[in-house]
């Protein structure tokens, strides 16, 4: 079998499939903030996600090209603010050592008309210096910048937006490489002016793509925390007090200043406010938390110096992760989702039990695995981060959801099926429909469906062996009598047109209906799988009789015969048409039926008669229709000659016998006889 033909599946499982997987990977989207997903949230989160990755996938190099320099409270004055004085001077240190670029992660929003020496000197500093950079922050609530005075003489190369994008829990993940509104003023990030300085190459790379929001690839710290020679101590970046730099060149130690220029000259260099003291966290001023963070610790665990050298070493090592856009995530959810529903249907039609179980749940956990795995992979070896949580949830929720959403489409086929079937006009046909569609569980359905086209066939027949004995206009072969089958009745009916045009009404309303059948072939076939159905469970009862003497069988006879053939029953539907197989098969009956009945009540009502159904005129075809007891419900039923059992015993049995009525569950009490059947079928045996 070809790998196409066992993945074709029929447009309907198609169009659920894809309903389903459309509705969970939405459903994804929103699931969070329902409480009963609130255990899954906290465990699959993609802020979880993306801490996991970046704890377990190994160091990251640090560019050496990278320092970080750091002042404490010492810098700042009697106002608790940094003394623009001291800063300017400690800056001019630095910059003699000439570093390639000095960024300070310092917001310079306003002058101090109490100190305009300090506010001089930096203005000079930055007048001298075009490779000294200063931050700027924007107000996503007031959209607009946080912009330096004038009188600094700042240009807009020398300004960086430094603002840091906490999520839900406080964690600073992403980055961003260009601030502002689309129709105003945007200026860089902080980092990206930082590594253009450094590798343009770079620096392009980060801001060429069309999103703008990257996730950062921390590899350390700038040592915040002491280090533990057993685990080998933690990655830092090089980091030195700026206050140190100062001291050195104002005592004019010339080994020192030139250990600091081989250390600085050529460098990047961040300067931001960091309390280091003795490795330990003194002051949360100026820290967030990261995905390093230690699980365990509520404080927050890098200054925002530190966080802005991680996203600077990102860009310099290349390492672009785009967080795709939600649309892709959801259409990444939806493709899982119809793969795993996909071969989840196939491994349904397994036919042992067991192994259809132990795939199923196999598939499941293995889908839920891939979920979390392939998100993983892309984040580590790809410039992409998927989310997590969507293709997870969209696994766990497409069976429920695809259940659900094919009850919806059951619901809605069944109104759009009974309001067709209020619009026949032939009230016998209409009532019988109706009785299909009120039967229950699809299960059920199915065999009402099929009780109808052998009611319809079995009291054609009768009508029309009935006008054969009674009249003599037409006749059948003796085993076309014994046994009718739609193949045999056709023949007789077709061969017989001239003949028929004599008959009573019943016979050709029999005929007509023989003839319609004859031309559904999906019926024919039915009829036959019908018949099948009905002589295995004729023989269950059979012998099921056989076992009991007339005494028990009053009594015991009846529950435990029934239970037998229905249980017979369900064991063969399932054998035939698999798991789901009988609703498939309904509807593809059921399709067939409407249509053989817009055609019988066309063909019936154009010819100008008030036709009824045959049912109502069992009794005048006696012995093909028999009124007698139910032995189920004690009450008198009509019944209709099916045939003669294949072991043609001469015996008066029930099982000759199908129920006449508009349900499948009615069995006659007592056999009235045959014998006017056999005798005719003699007489027709002789005359062959």
């Amino acid at each position: 079998m070809s790998l196409r033909h066992r993945f074709r599946i029929d447009a309907r499982r198609w169009g659920l499939i894809l309903a389903a997987a459309v509705g969970v990977a939405i459903f994804s989207q929103y699931s969070q903030d329902l409480p009963q997903f609130d255990v899954v949230e906290v465990a699959m989160n993609d802020q979880n996600f993306t801490d996991l990755v970046l704890q377990t996938r190994g160091e990251l190099p640090i560019d050496t090209n990278i320092r970080v320099l750091t002042y404490d409270r010492t810098l700042f004055d009697s106002s608790d603010r940094v003394d623009r004085t001291m800063l300017a001077t400690r800056l001019a240190a630095l910059l003699d050592l000439k570093p390639r670029v000095v960024a300070v992660d310092f917001l310079l929003e306003d002058e101090r008309p109490e100190s305009p020496d300090g506010d001089a000197m930096l203005a000079g500093l930055i007048e001298a210096n075009p490779n000294l950079i200063f931050g700027i922050f924007y107000e996503d609530s007031l959209k607009r910048f946080r912009l330096p005075p004038s009188g600094f003489k700042l240009t807009g190369a020398q300004l960086g937006c430094i603002n840091l994008q906490p999520d839900d829990d406080k964690t600073i993940r992403t980055y961003t490489v260009l601030w502002g509104e689309p129709d105003s003023v945007k200026f860089e990030s902080f980092d990206v002016k930082i590594a253009r300085a450094v590798d343009s190459n770079a620096a392009a790379l980060a801001t060429s793509f069309s999103q703008k929001t990257f996730v950062i690839d921390y590899a350390g710290g700038i040592g915040e925390e002491a280090e533990d020679d057993n685990a080998g101590g933690k990655q830092i970046f090089p980091t030195l007090p700026l206050e140190s730099v100062f001291a050195a060149a104002m005592s004019g130690d010339s080994s020192a200043l030139e250990s600091f220029r081989l250390q600085l000259s050529g460098k990047a260099v961040l300067v931001g406010y960091a309390d280091i003291r003795n490795s330990q966290i003194t002051s949360v001023v100026d820290r967030f938390f990261t995905p390093l963070k230690n699980g365990k610790n509520a404080l927050p665990d890098m200054h925002g110096v530190g966080i802005h050298a991680n996203v600077v070493n990102t860009i310099l090592q290349g390492r672009v992760v785009e967080v795709v856009a939600d649309y892709v995530n959801i259409l990444v959810g939806i493709g899982m989702a119809i793969l795993f529903l996909l071969l989840r249907t196939r491994i349904g039609s397994l036919r042992r039990p067991t192994l259809r179980t132990i795939s199923q749940y196999s598939l499941f956990f293995l889908f839920l695995f891939l979920a979390v795995l392939l998100p993983v992979v892309a984040f580590r070896y790809t410039t992409y981060k998927f989310s997590i949580y969507t293709p997870f949830t969209a696994v766990l929720l497409a069976i429920p959801t695809f259940e659900l959403l094919q009850k919806i489409l059951e619901l809605t086929r069944d109104i759009n099926r009974r309001r067709r079937a209020k619009k026949i006009r032939l009230a016998w046909l209409r009532e019988q429909v109706f009785d299909i569609l009120q039967a229950g569980p699809v299960e059920q359905q199915y065999m009402q469906a099929l009780h109808f086209l052998r009611l319809q066939f079995h009291l054609a027949c009768a009508a029309l062996f009935h006008e054969a004995v009674e009249r003599g206009t037409i006749s059948f072969p003796s085993l076309t009598i014994a046994s009718p089958t739609p193949k045999r009745m056709f023949a007789g009916v077709r061969s017989q047109q001239e003949q028929l045009r004599l008959a009573g009404t019943h016979a050709q309303h029999g005929a007509a209906i023989i003839e319609m059948m004859a031309h559904h072939p999906h019926i024919v076939q039915e009829l036959r799988l019908s018949r099948s159905f009905y002589i295995a469970l004729n023989e269950v009862r059979r012998q099921t009789a056989a076992r009991v003497t007339a005494e028990e069988s009053a009594a015991t006879h009846p529950t435990g015969e029934e239970t037998s053939a229905a249980d017979y029953i369900d064991l063969a539907l399932t054998a035939l048409t698999g798991e789901g197989g009988s609703r498939k098969n309904f509807d593809a009956l059921y399709s067939e039926i409407e249509r053989f009945v817009a055609q019988a009540e066309t063909t019936l009502v154009e010819e100008a008669r008030d036709y009824k159904s045959l049912l109502e005129h069992g009794p005048i075809f006696y012995p093909y229709t028999i009124s007698c007891r139910c032995r189920l419900h004690k009450t008198d039923e009509l019944f209709i000659y099916f045939n003669e059992q294949e072991d043609t015993n001469e015996r008066d049995d029930f099982f000759d016998l199908v129920y006449g009525g508009r349900t499948i569950r009615c069995q006659p009490e007592h056999h009235p006889g045959l014998t006017e059947v056999r005798n005719y079928r003699q007489r027709l045996q002789s005359d062959e």
